[in-house]
């Protein structure tokens, strides 16, 4: 409208001379144009796959495995959508109707003079220009063709003039070179299935060569490529948001030699370019003041770094030292959603060039070159060659200002902090940092007011993790201090539990050297196969004491409980969950007063049930918390003489909680063979002392130890039902039943489930 403006001021909705002079007037104007921004056609989600397996397809969470397909309504500017953009019901939308906050007039400044205009201001910590509102006057210069099957998750040009994109998905995962002229897939490999492929962006190394970087979604592993012929020059491994360490999208600025990544949270992260280090972070802004989460695919444009939001049609740009927002624009009518066929069909995908800047999205059949007629900074595009030379010969100038986010408890400029020294401060006194390495030891603002017991507190030295003796040490702990009492005496080899924590079990045991296996095995014999409901995304397996099995599935609006005849196979009774609810792992267990039940857990909603085998009666409801910030459901089974629940969430840790308090009592890390963690844990089974576990997206199931994490047994078993007979992708191995005589396994709408016994486990069915 700008730009129509002056190039035709003679027209009629340019002649709007009309002054606001009221500030009800101004308020009026403020709440019509919010009103305006923030409705429009209505924003489809779908929750989708769990793993470096599907996210997008991010974990219909991010994206499909998890793939039920939920319409959402048009939001209040601070509207009531939840996190996983699932519609809330009536009580949850009142709810945060009752949280929404309006500007006060006194807050207010008559920014906007009229619907179309756009006001700046200058932003008094940083000295950048910024827009105050958000902006959709963007010009299409050509709409080119993409592939229509690229779940694009990175998107950059080179100096070099070519294109590059990566695509995520398990199993679909490549890295391209595309042809900038006729847009052809130039050259294409593959990732490995068990990889989520993320962002990239080119860059130049210390050395001058062309180079493409990618990280990856939930594996914590990256990898640098020859730009030219896409061979893997480095693979890498890093943590952005600790326990997760997603990585979502990456760019590079070239003047300060740095990567900047995203991973779904609302930090940006600066790494050095040569070490891949994390030098500081910053937290993302809206012009509203909101924290920003959900940062997609970045791009770093003249100056600022820009972020598609997931599931969101706009673009945001931020100042890379502030996080705040700089330019925001809403593009909507790029191509609307109503058209892209899926909800999944998401914006997601930014690259500079010198005259444009390009934009396509998760499966989008096409891409757009654009200008931002209100930023003519941005069509400087991309360095060429000649600069990118000079910039990286120049070594970057010394920061002497403070890092935005300390990403060390430790002060660089003042003695290091002792414990002794943290614990004199207040929750809310300690940095970001400490508060995550205590996170990691346990701790909660209620535990750390003494509102509640640390069960860690009672754990000696090498009763830790080496993760966690890793984060006790940035605190200033080792093995001296952590095992010296208040008065200075050695205290770790007598601790007991207190009597306040006299019914939280002992970690068990470890096993013994000679029950564990050493390699994989394939050594397991086909008993019977059996039906199974192939429309049952099973995220649940156990049978009961009753002899009768028990199966919950996944999927929103399609989610049940199903008690299953043992004989026949067939579903003797059914109950289905709420829409709102994504069910997830059960486990049959026998409560204090000697009742049978059946326990689940969901999703992404931290909520769980207890029902009545017998009626499938919902008997309690109860709230669960695992890793942060996600505290995601995934897998659940029961240990009978420790009387305790073990849980899954998506990242390494398993957890254990107390049967009757539904309490976390400790966790541990699993770890394969090979000494590295295993993330994507699924649905679980607790089998001769040890936790079994299927790995999502994987046709392996391993066997750890409770007391350790550390993997005893592992098994292939890519022959049972070989993944190119299956229906889908999606059909993947996922259910463990412990029977009296066989384990019953089955998976994501499979048609069967079969009876298997593993031959070279003789003391298997010996206890249950």
């Amino acid at each position: 409208m700008k730009r129509r403006c002056k190039k035709d001021p003679k027209l009629e909705e340019c002649s709007n001379k009309d002054l606001i002079t009221s500030l009800s007037d101004v308020r009026d104007k403020l709440v019509k144009h919010y009103n305006y921004e923030a409705t429009g056609p209505g924003k489809e989600s779908s929750p989708a796959p769990k793993d470096d397996a599907n996210r997008g397809d991010h974990d219909n969470q991010k994206h499909d495995e998890k793939g039920s397909t939920v319409v959402v309504e048009p939001a209040d500017i601070l509207g009531a959508q939840d996190s996983t953009g699932e519609v809330q019901d009536e009580a949850e939308t009142e709810n945060a109707d009752e949280q929404t906050v309006t500007k006060e007039e006194d807050d207010m400044e008559p920014a906007i003079k009229d619907e179309n205009s756009i006001e700046t201001h200058q932003d008094t910590d940083t000295d950048v220009v910024q827009s105050s509102t958000i902006s959709d006057d963007f010009d299409v210069i050509k709409q080119v063709k993409h592939d229509s099957l690229s779940f694009t998750q990175g998107l950059s040009y080179g100096s070099n003039g070519k294109l590059y994109e990566t695509t995520g998905l398990n199993g679909q995962s490549k890295v391209r070179i595309i042809n900038p002229e006729t847009f052809e897939v130039e050259k294409s490999i593959d990732l490995d299935r068990s990889f989520f492929g993320e962002g990239s962006a080119f860059f130049k190394d210390k050395d001058g060569n062309a180079r493409l970087i990618e990280i990856t979604w939930k594996s914590r592993v990256g990898w640098i490529y020859d730009a030219d012929t896409l061979d893997v020059i480095k693979e890498f491994t890093y943590a952005t948001t600790a326990p997760q360490h997603q990585g979502w999208g990456i760019t590079y600025d070239p003047s300060n030699q740095e990567f900047i990544v995203s991973d779904g949270s609302p930090f940006l992260y600066f790494w050095d370019r040569d070490t891949l280090l994390e030098t500081r972070k910053v937290s993302v802004t809206r012009f509203n003041g909101r924290s920003q989460d959900q940062l997609n695919e970045l791009e770093f444009i003249d100056g600022l770094v820009c972020c598609n939001i997931w599931h969101v049609d706009e673009i945001i740009c931020v100042d890379p030292e502030s996080g705040k927002s700089v330019r925001e624009y809403n593009m909507r009518e790029l191509w609307p959603a109503k058209q892209r066929g899926s909800s999944e069909n998401v914006l997601n995908g930014i690259a500079v060039w010198k005259d444009h800047i390009l934009l396509t999205g998760k499966r989008w059949d096409r891409m757009y070159l654009v200008t931002f007629p209100d930023w003519p900074g941005a069509s400087d595009g991309v360095a060429s060659d000649k600069v990118q030379q000079s910039l990286d010969e120049v070594d970057a100038e010394p920061d002497d200002s403070e890092p935005t986010t300390d990403v060390s408890p430790q002060s660089s400029d003042t003695a290091p902090l002792t414990y002794v020294d943290y614990e004199k401060l207040q929750w809310s006194e300690l940095s970001d940092a400490a508060r995550d390495a205590y996170g990691v030891l346990g701790a909660t603002e209620k535990m750390w007011n003494g509102e509640e017991e640390n069960p860690l507190d009672e754990y000696n030295w090498d009763d830790l993790t080496e993760r966690q003796q890793e984060a006790a040490k940035t605190l200033g702990f080792d093995e001296q201090t952590w095992c010296t009492d208040e008065d200075g005496e050695w205290d770790c080899d007598e601790v007991e539990v207190p009597s306040s924590q006299a019914d939280i079990p002992a970690p068990p045991s470890p096993i013994e050297p000679t029950q564990i296996q050493h390699a994989r095995s394939s050594d397991y014999t086909v008993l019977q196969i059996v039906p199974h409901d192939p429309s049952s995304f099973t995220e649940g397996l156990s049978y009961g004491t009753d002899g009768k099995v028990y199966e919950t599935t996944g999927n929103n609006g399609e989610s049940k409980v199903m008690r299953i005849n043992p004989e026949t196979f067939e579903i003797e009774a059914s109950k289905k969950l709420k829409r709102k609810f994504f069910g997830e792992g059960s486990t049959y267990f026998t409560d204090k007063d000697g009742n049978d039940r059946l326990i689940q857990i969901t999703y992404q909603k931290q909520t769980g049930f207890i029902y009545d085998p017998e009626t499938l009666e919902e008997l309690s409801k109860f709230n669960f918390a695992t890793t942060d910030p996600d505290n995601e459901g995934w897998g659940m089974t029961y240990i009978p003489d420790k009387k305790e629940f073990v849980v899954s969430d998506g990242s390494p840790f398993l957890y254990f909680w107390d049967r009757d308090t539904l309490k976390p009592t400790r966790s541990v890390t699993v770890h394969r063979f090979d000494g590295k963690e295993q993330a994507n844990l699924n649905e679980l089974e607790f089998m001769d002392g040890l936790v079994c576990m299927n790995i999502w997206y994987k046709d392996d199931i391993i066997c750890v130890d409770p007391a350790t994490g550390d993997s005893v047994r592992e098994y292939d078993m890519s022959s049972l039902y070989p993944s190119e007979e299956r229906e889908s992708s999606d059909a993947i191995l996922n259910g463990i039943a412990l029977g009296s005589d066989h384990v019953l396994l089955t998976g994501k709408f499979w048609d069967r489930m079969y009876k298997v016994r593993f031959e070279d486990w003789p003391t298997l069915f010996l206890t249950k």
